[in-house]
């Protein structure tokens, strides 16, 4: 079941917004809803599927998420985090997580987001392969084969705004981030792979590495930011304000 992110997140953003911000403005507060989805589900479906893969798990740990203004786009993110480090969650089951963020109305070129690993303790429900790892996806193939892809790079992908910038007024800092199941496994044959003894087809740095290659050629793409301004969990409109770069 999805959750709230925790109250040490919540109490962080409040004295961050104590603070101030770069411009000497209060800043304004909002939500981004976090979830996987699917653009095809024919290629790669979440917990059905229609013909291709069935995803039924996405796990990945994240440091804290920033968005950069136009003014400093060539300069690497410093300041107050807009979003604090992602709760750790399955973003394939029901239901979007809803984190607190904090903006300022002005104009961003984009929006990064860091990977980390996951150390210590995981929650319940998560694949052991979690640990030491940054993203974990499971799932079956069309024939019923297991599958699970598990990516150990500690990397930032950076959304980049659709038209150079992203504008959020007040009252319109409510945002959908997405995971987009099928952009991450279009043209990944994991029926190709090689299974191992457990009988699961394993994508990573050291099994089945050219389909492994393929999935992480994919992976910045499938990082989608949305506006959700009717606070649903889901996007407004088909077209994503933000897209991981290739």
């Amino acid at each position: 079941m999805k959750h709230l992110c925790t109250w040490v997140a919540l109490i962080g953003l409040f004295i961050n917004g104590c603070i101030g911000t770069e411009t000497g403005n209060p800043p304004l507060t909002g939500e981004m809803s976090v979830d996987a989805h699917s653009s095809d589900p024919a290629t790669a479906g979440l917990r059905s599927s229609e013909g291709g893969l069935t995803v039924d798990g996405v796990w990945l740990g994240t440091r804290e998420l920033h968005f950069v203004e136009v003014a400093d786009c060539d300069v690497a993110p410093t300041g107050v985090a807009n979003v604090a480090p992602l709760a750790i969650d399955n973003h394939a089951s029901e239901g979007a997580l809803v984190a607190p963020l904090t903006y300022e109305v002005v104009p961003y070129c984009r929006m990064t987001l860091p990977l980390a690993r996951q150390e210590g303790a995981l929650p319940s429900g998560a694949p052991a392969s979690l640990a030491g790892s940054t993203f974990v996806s499971t799932g079956t193939t069309p024939t019923g084969t297991a599958f699970e892809v598990v990516y150990a790079a500690e990397r930032t992908i950076d959304l980049d705004a659709i038209g150079g910038e992203l504008l959020f007024g007040e009252d319109e800092g409510f945002l959908f981030l997405g995971f987009d199941v099928a952009a991450f496994f279009e043209g990944v044959d994991v029926d190709g792979g090689t299974p191992n003894g457990d009988g699961v087809v394993v994508l990573s740095e050291t099994e089945n590495t050219a389909l492994f290659s393929t999935f992480e050629s994919n992976m910045n793409r499938g990082f989608e930011l949305y506006l959700d301004l009717d606070r649903d969990g889901e996007p407004d409109t088909p077209e994503p304000v933000a897209r991981g770069v290739p």
